[in-house]
């Protein structure tokens, strides 16, 4: 399934006009990068995905999936990734 053609939702509008990562829901996300992906917008040489949910009793279920090239690529990606989350705080 191509995702170029994917509608974008009032969820992800919502969220691209307000920065707050809090707008978004999970699969908004999802989409909206598969959709860059899809349309040549965004050709990404590595790609970090994780997600958490929350488990029986209250425990909290992560799941990672990466695509780099390289363990130093995957850490300072992700360092970088906690910059920016600092710098747009809600």
């Amino acid at each position: 399934m191509l995702y170029e053609n994917q509608p974008v939702s009032i969820g992800e509008l919502r969220a691209k006009r307000s920065g707050n990562g809090s707008d978004w829901s999970p699969r908004d996300c999802l989409v909206d990068i598969l959709r860059a992906i899809d349309d040549g917008t965004l050709n990404p040489q590595g790609l970090i995905v994780c997600a958490y949910a929350e488990g029986e009793h209250g425990a909290v279920d992560i799941k990672f999936s990466q695509a780099m090239p390289n363990v130093i690529m995957a850490s300072g990606t992700l360092q970088r990734v906690q910059n920016l989350l600092g710098s747009n705080s809600a």
